[in-house]
């Protein structure tokens, strides 16, 4: 009786083993195909980085046709020059209107005085 369970596990031992073999083989084919696999995508890699620094390195002109800007400069310049005539023609129509009222202001005395 005890013979009877032994000797069945004796002979699912030897099935066993070679089903865990056969696993063992499998995953050990699996795992030189990954690394395969592994080295062609680092070869690849350093070929599409090596290609892009490529384009990276090369010089890029570009040509524009455009307007040449206006130079604020110039143009706070010509405000300027605008602005100085205009006080200067103020200065003027001022001190052209004081006298004006001057001599009439005199003419007028002169009237009452007469």
């Amino acid at each position: 009786m005890t013979s009877a369970p032994s000797e069945s596990v004796s002979l699912e031992l030897p099935q066993r083993l070679d089903k865990l073999t056969l696993a063992g083989a499998n995953l050990e084919m699996q795992m030189e195909s990954f690394k395969e696999d592994l080295v062609y995508l680092k070869k690849n890699h350093e070929e599409e980085m090596s290609a892009l620094r490529g384009q990276v390195d090369e010089d890029v002109s570009v040509k524009m046709d455009a307007v040449p800007g206006v130079n604020p400069s110039c143009i706070l310049n010509e405000t300027c020059d605008q602005d100085k005539k205009l006080v200067e023609r103020s200065c003027k129509d001022a001190e052209h209107g004081f006298f004006s009222m001057e001599s009439s202001l005199e003419g007028s005395l002169v009237d009452t005085e007469i």
